[in-house]
């Protein structure tokens, strides 16, 4: 569970220092092992059948049984599962391996699923109240530290996906795009360095990892509507890089012709309009004709769906003007 965190609020007088902040971790680092070594003495006196079983599958299991029982272990109790998170990692490392791939999808279920919380991100210790006379010890010294090494944890597992998507098989870069979007669809934790990833593979040179990135795009897109500003400008900053090829501009031209605009979205419609006129220089010339054909229709396509949402400013503030309904840029 992660209650309503306590903060530093903005301006905050009594920031922790550096030494602060080391002497917290190490009483937590600690507190944190003390805790461990005791719930693993109290289950082993106190065993049972299934805990037997599942220790046995952990020495000796297939690698997915491995696998699986060591995620069953975080999500009985997750302070006492960070040996089984980091054997999960370790695991990761592998590059292109079943077993890679395994501990991935588990631990991007078990984040999603059971570590992050739903509605804000982990916090480090240094935007922590450490010095607050309302801190209660060990239980905020416990938490806290468990907290801000979930977080060190789960930028550990986004270096993996990374990997991932750098893959040079398509098959293993489709799984680490999956696994961004899943992230980034169900919490708001690194939610730019993930939609970073998601968006970048939009220039794959896989053609259905690229599809697969549009997609996943869409789905985010209808999930969480008011995000669309935010998936506007990442976009727009993708298209910005030098040396973008024609069908991963196209790719990302084809995403923004989805973007939803409705009445008074005119700053959005600005965005987008602006955005498809500098990007008619890319639509002409260039050795593959075909593409080029395609990026110039969905340029044009973008331009006539943002247009009336351009102009419905001017049209509500002229005598008998009229703005149009809210319409889908589908």
């Amino acid at each position: 569970k992660h209650p309503a965190p306590a903060q530093l609020p903005p301006g905050a007088k009594a920031v922790p220092s550096a030494s602060d902040v080391d002497r917290f971790r190490a009483e937590g680092d600690a507190l944190l092992a003390e805790a461990v070594a005791s719930f693993e003495a109290r289950r082993e006196a106190e065993s049972d059948g299934d805990d037997r079983f599942m220790d046995q599958m952990l020495k000796a299991g297939t690698l997915a049984d491995r696998v699986a029982a060591m995620t069953l272990r975080v999500q009985q109790s997750p302070v006492h599962g960070l040996g089984m998170i980091d054997q999960l990692l370790k695991l990761c490392g592998k590059g292109n391996h079943r077993g890679a791939r395994l501990a991935l999808e588990a631990l991007v279920d078990l984040f999603r699923n059971n570590l992050l919380p739903e509605d804000r991100v982990l916090l480090a210790l240094e935007r922590r109240p450490l010095l607050s006379q309302d801190l209660k010890r060990p239980q905020h010294t416990l938490s806290w530290t468990f907290e801000a090494v979930l977080k060190t944890k789960f930028s550990t597992l986004l270096e993996h996906v990374g990997l991932a998507l750098k893959d040079s098989t398509g098959e293993f870069r489709k799984l680490g795009l999956d696994c961004a979007a899943d992230l980034l669809e169900s919490r708001p934790e690194q939610e730019s360095a993930l939609l970073t990833m998601v968006v970048n593979k939009l220039g794959d040179p896989d053609r259905k990892v690229a599809s697969r990135a549009t997609f996943r795009l869409q789905l985010l897109l209808k999930s969480h509507g008011a995000m669309a500003g935010t998936l506007v400008k990442f976009v727009q900053a993708f298209l910005g890089r030098q040396g973008l090829s024609p069908r991963a501009t196209y790719n990302a031209v084809v995403f923004l012709n989805q973007i939803y605009l409705e009445r008074g979205d005119f700053a959005l419609a600005g965005s987008l309009v602006a955005t498809y006129l500098g990007l008619f220089e890319s639509a002409v010339g260039g050795a593959d004709k075909e593409v080029q054909s395609r990026l110039l229709a969905a340029l044009l396509t973008g331009l006539a769906r943002a247009q009336p949402y351009l102009a419905s400013d001017f049209a509500a503030a002229s005598p008998g003007g009229a703005s149009p309904g809210a319409s889908p840029a589908s």
